[in-house]
């Protein structure tokens, strides 16, 4: 009987293939122990946000007997960071975590469509300074950052939004790859029909990137949801959900009521949870093609 073996090569195919499963196996176990320590920690927090603040106190492992609802009730009103209370640190993180990637990624995707799709001097160079400034550092430029916002009047302010007026960075280049792979036949059909160059970005250009756009809107809300670092600097008198639980936990101390702020904490991740069930396809593949195929 002949062992079959692949093709350029003396290993059997059966000896391959085992070693294969044994490499799965491996490399499964090793994904669900990661899998378990991201998930054990996320049902111990819900479990215990269910729990009396004494006997939390005394019993960190014990599952809540009774189960306390009212402190999701409690959350609400308990959780303040400047005088706001989770109502308010709500809204403003919906603003916040809205208008900021709208406003970036859509200044983003104009810059990189003008380097994409028309020539001229500067082409090249702004394409390089986009990818160069990715890979420099910023640390220590957070004085500079606050000070510039301080002359332009929009510190501690809802118009330093502007800020996020931009382009470059990644969606830069997620955006100029797109464009870069849109054929210039829509334009030119366009153009012959008396479009102007705003018209076709609106109404030719942009409606075919629909894909990266709600990917890129929804990895910026999700970004910026998360951010406690941006408005805890630069929002000091709105803050938001991130930045006042924060705010919350140092001004409480030991007075901390850790069931009534994990409670908080997971109504807080229940709009991203939503958010990445719904979308999940489209975070995870970005449709880049263009409109012409073959």
């Amino acid at each position: 009987m002949r062992i079959k073996s692949i093709p350029g090569t003396s290993i059997p195919i059966q000896r391959q293939k085992k070693r294969i499963s044994i490499v799965m196996l491996c490399a499964s176990i090793l994904f669900g122990l990661y899998a378990l320590s991201l998930i054990i920690p996320l049902v111990w927090g819900i479990m215990m946000s269910f729990q009396d603040k004494i006997t939390y106190l005394t019993d960190k492992t014990s599952f809540p007997n009774p189960m306390k609802f009212y402190n999701y009730v409690q959350a609400f009103t308990e959780l303040q960071a400047e005088g706001n209370d989770m109502f308010a640190m709500i809204f403003n993180s919906m603003w916040y975590s809205i208008l900021s990637p709208v406003i970036s990624v859509f200044t983003t995707l104009m810059a990189s469509y003008v380097c994409a799709k028309y020539k001229f001097v500067l082409n090249k160079i702004v394409y390089w300074v986009a990818i160069i400034t990715m890979m420099i550092p910023i640390s220590g430029s957070l004085p500079a950052s606050i000070r510039l916002s301080q002359a332009l009047g929009v510190y501690d302010s809802p118009l330093t939004l502007v800020t996020a007026i931009g382009g470059l960075g990644s969606n830069f280049v997620i955006g100029f790859a797109f464009f870069k792979g849109v054929d210039w036949a829509y334009a030119e059909s366009a153009f012959m029909d008396g479009a102007s160059h705003v018209r076709v970005f609106f109404q030719i250009m942009l409606p075919q990137a629909i894909s990266p756009i709600i990917a890129l809107m929804l990895m910026g809300f999700i970004s910026h949801w998360n951010d406690s670092t941006g408005p805890l600097i630069y929002l000091p008198s709105y803050p938001t959900l991130a930045s006042g639980f924060y705010t919350y936990q140092i001004e409480a101390g030991r007075d901390l009521n850790y069931p009534v702020y994990f409670a908080g904490l997971f109504i807080a991740s229940i709009p991203i949870i939503v958010l990445y069930i719904s979308f999940q396809d489209t975070l995870m593949n970005l449709n880049m093609g263009g409109g012409l195929k073959g």
